[in-house]
């Protein structure tokens, strides 16, 4: 993805927390009921890679590669717990303010620096833990319930390159950026306090520096299973 796309893709999504925002000013003071809930999810965590400008050797300095390196990962597993307070717009549409965290696992698969043709093999773990604050929308149709959210905050990553076929590239290192998520999905309400549905949520952290390799993007989309509990 080139940079200019990345940084548009954030802007799209910092205007829709803004208009989102601006919503909720204006029309909380009409809502007629609102509750706490919480919500837990679980599923695949998938990551297109990760890009930055520049690979340390593990001691703590950062050098420069030319080109734009990219460590790739495999598809792996993630977790999340949100708490929210929903507030009651209309006979239809609720918005949600909700915190939200939770953990995320992928292994590393290789290592691309600079030139076509020097792709490596790369053995390690890549974690991440989101802290994020959501806005919510949900609109209910009978006992179906779609809902859109975007959010932003902090994700602590943490990495830990094991071993690099014919390459300097071990190292681990690990740092807090800022981040911006977006997710949607249905739910279908069982009962009158708990709701099951599927989800799908796009994370974007940068600005993490990982050892020696400073990383610009690092993006991941997860989809799975979630769970809404209402009080």
């Amino acid at each position: 993805m080139k940079l200019h796309d990345i940084r548009n893709s954030r802007l799209t999504v910092l205007g829709g927390i803004a208009i989102l925002a601006a919503c909720a000013t204006a029309t909380l003071a009409d809502g007629v009921s609102s509750g706490w809930y919480a919500g837990v999810d679980s599923g695949l965590n998938m990551m297109p890679g990760i890009r930055g400008n520049g690979f340390g050797g593990g001691g703590g300095g950062e050098t420069t590669t030319p080109g734009d390196p990219k460590i790739r990962l495999s598809a792996g597993a993630r977790v999340g717990v949100e708490v929210g307070y929903g507030f009651n717009l209309t006979d239809k549409l609720t918005l949600g303010v909700e915190a939200e965290s939770g953990a995320a696992w992928n292994g590393l698969s290789s290592v691309t620096a600079g030139s076509p043709g020097s792709e490596q093999q790369l053995g390690g773990n890549f974690y991440q833990i989101p802290v994020l604050g959501n806005l919510v929308a949900s609109y209910h149709i009978g006992k179906w319930i779609p809902y859109v959210g975007v959010g932003g905050g902090l994700d602590y990553c943490s990495v830990n390159i094991y071993s690099a076929a014919n390459s300097p590239f071990v190292g681990a290192g690990s740092d807090w950026g800022p981040a911006i998520q977006a997710k949607a999905g249905v739910r279908y309400q069982l009962t009158e306090k708990i709701d099951v549905g599927v989800g799908f949520k796009y994370l974007d952290a940068f600005s993490e520096k990982l050892g020696g390799f400073r990383a610009s993007s690092i993006q991941s989309y997860d989809v799975g299973i979630d769970l809404a509990f209402h009080f």
